[in-house]
């Protein structure tokens, strides 16, 4: 478990200190605000190489120092006496960069190299971003991932399979006898509850689709504006891009058949032309259809609140599929027989059809960047259970999901950290409500000098930090209502 972090003079962090959760731990923050900074320090510590570009105050050195606690894990501390390293309460790995560029790696104040880092940050962090998912495709770890599956335990006698099922069915059907009779005792109750349901009439996935709406609607202006602009700019201005183009391609027609090569830019420059009217055109067209509609924001945020009222009332709880956003996905395993080896004679391999095709091929030749990340996910919660994952960073492995799929990666990722710790980057209101520590990274001007920093949210800011992810820079009241019942 990654206990606390310290960075200084990284990029333009000038100094941050974070104690993260032992649960789940959520980074939020507006695009460009330092994110992707915070990554790039975390991962020195975790054994990649130094670039010394990031040192903007060569004056003095960069630090940092991630504090670990691993002393139930046997590999980390097998480990650390193999390499003769100190064995402290806790586990200490720091980097640092001297102003003329030069990096040192440290193990519990003890010099070490950088393979000695990177290996022991291995067996503590879990660093999954979006496409670095190289491992999903890798032999070793799908042979992993069916072993703990399968389990190591004996083939069960068809005796005691016949009698646990028995003993199943027995149970169930006391289960739906009780089940019965507290249905009919409590009819009334129910009813009611059917109408409430009913009366409000909501449709699948009417709610994820009112947030897409609505985070669209509430930038309505800002979208227009910018759409307007650069319509005009290529049609409508004084001296709009397409017309000058035309123009410039007129000057070189004119001296096309004198060299050869002429005709073939003029072309090119007319086909270019076309294309950049093309897009002016469907920017118009655009264009007309966004307005900014106050009473329609309004209406989307009391149903939104009364959706979510009813959900949290009636305890929803949503299952996910293997495979999240790709329904018509499936996944093989292969085995092929091997020389008999360390882990037995048959080499795994999991095979994926994407579209429902019956043509299964190896993940790592088919699946797609966001599939991967997907599938990853999905398979890291199936073996959290069965092996002692170390803790588990995911850097924005959300990009390109919303709605519905964004709900089902923070209910995992919510499972998951109950019983081990995750630290992820996002920009999903859904997974933000999840947090058992919601981190916000902002940046602020310091002298003339502007500088990236990080602070835990108390509960009334996260839920202003979520309604502005779900509607905009200054929420509604109804949006700050579905915020805490994203928090509930």
């Amino acid at each position: 478990m990654l206990r606390k972090l310290i960075i200084q003079n990284y990029a333009i962090i000038d100094e941050i200190t974070i104690d993260f959760s032992q649960q789940l731990n959520i980074i939020t923050g507006e695009t460009g605000a330092g994110k992707s900074i915070l990554m790039g320090a975390l991962s020195l510590i975790l054994g990649e190489r130094a670039d010394s570009s990031v040192l903007v105050n060569n004056q003095k050195k960069c630090f940092i120092e991630g504090y670990f606690k691993a002393d139930h894990k046997a590999e980390v501390i097998d480990y650390l006496k193999l390499q003769e390293l100190d064995i402290d309460e806790d586990l200490v790995l720091r980097r640092e960069i001297a102003t003329n560029g030069k990096s040192r790696a440290f193990i519990n104040d003890t010099p070490a190299t950088l393979q000695q880092l990177k290996h022991l940050a291995g067996l503590l962090v879990d660093l999954h971003q979006q496409f670095d998912t190289l491992e999903l495709g890798d032999s070793d770890f799908q042979r992993q991932v069916i072993d703990a599956l399968a389990g190591n335990e004996a083939t069960l006698l068809s005796y005691r399979t016949v009698y646990f099922n028995w003993q199943h069915i027995t149970k169930e059907l006391q289960s739906l006898k009780e089940a019965k009779a507290a249905f009919l005792k409590e009819f009334d109750y129910h009813q009611f509850l059917f109408n409430e349901l009913e009366e409000l009439n909501l449709k699948e996935h009417e709610l994820e689709e009112l947030e897409v709406e609505l985070k669209m609607l509430s930038n309505a202006e800002g979208i227009k504006t910018n759409i307007d602009l650069v319509q005009n700019s290529l049609h409508n201005s004084e001296q709009p891009i397409v017309g000058q183009l035309k123009q410039l391609g007129n000057h070189l027609n004119a001296f096309a058949a004198l060299h050869q090569e002429l005709p073939e830019l003029v072309a090119r420059m007319k086909a270019t032309q076309v294309e950049l009217q093309d897009i002016a055109d469907e920017l118009e067209k655009i264009s007309t259809h966004i307005q900014f509609d106050e009473k329609r924001i309004e209406w989307i945020n009391q149903r939104m609140s009364d959706g979510y009222k009813l959900v949290k009332k009636h305890g929803v709880q949503n299952s996910h599929d293997l495979i999240l956003g790709m329904p018509n996905a499936k996944i093989q395993t292969r085995l092929l027989p091997t020389s008999l080896q360390e882990y037995g004679k048959e080499q795994i391999d999991l095979l994926f059809d994407a579209n429902n095709s019956n043509r299964f091929e190896p993940i790592r030749k088919v699946a797609s960047g966001g599939e991967l990340s997907r599938l990853m996910l999905c398979i890291k919660s199936l073996v959290a259970e069965s092996i002692d994952l170390p803790t588990l960073i995911f850097d924005e492995i959300d990009t390109g999901i919303s709605g519905e799929a964004a709900k089902q990666v923070g209910l995992i990722m919510q499972k998951m950290a109950a019983q081990r710790q995750i630290i992820c980057i996002t920009h999903q209101p859904q997974i933000a409500g999840k947090a058992n520590a919601h981190f916000y990274v902002y940046k602020e001007k310091k002298g003339e000098m502007v500088k990236t920093t990080i602070r835990l949210l108390d509960n009334d800011e996260r839920i202003k930090a979520i309604a502005s992810m779900l509607s905009g820079e200054k929420p509604t009241t109804a949006a700050m209502e579905n915020a805490r019942e994203m928090m509930n």
